[in-house]
């Protein structure tokens, strides 16, 4: 069975998740950061009954198929806030154990 590998940052600004206010996030650091500065209106753009641009980027350009499936059964920016954090918290876990290639490190800006 092949391991999945996941993206924690993309550098092709084409790849990167545009919020209609302008801020951009290129990995869920960022996205964590634009999500505590957007307001409601903003954050409904993205995500309403009738889609989740977040989960969609998380799972297509991220590859993160367990954390897209936590976003897309959330509808709050609160919630989202929360999923994303959690995730970045297990991220951390893994980088601590020897030898874990499953993931691609964060650059530091």
């Amino acid at each position: 069975m092949r391991k999945e590998v996941i993206l924690l940052e993309v550098d092709d600004p084409a790849k990167a998740f545009w919020f209609c206010n302008g801020f951009i996030s290129h990995n869920l650091y960022e996205l964590v950061d634009a999500l505590k500065k957007i307001d409601q209106s903003s954050f409904k753009h993205h995500v309403n009954d009738r889609k989740n641009d977040i989960a969609k980027w998380v799972e297509d350009i991220l590859t993160d198929k367990k954390l897209s499936k936590r976003l897309y059964r959330v509808k709050t920016l609160k919630t989202t806030i929360s999923k994303v954090e959690q995730r970045l918290v297990q991220y951390t876990k893994i980088a601590k154990r020897k030898n874990s290639n499953l993931i691609k490190p964060v650059k530091a800006y």
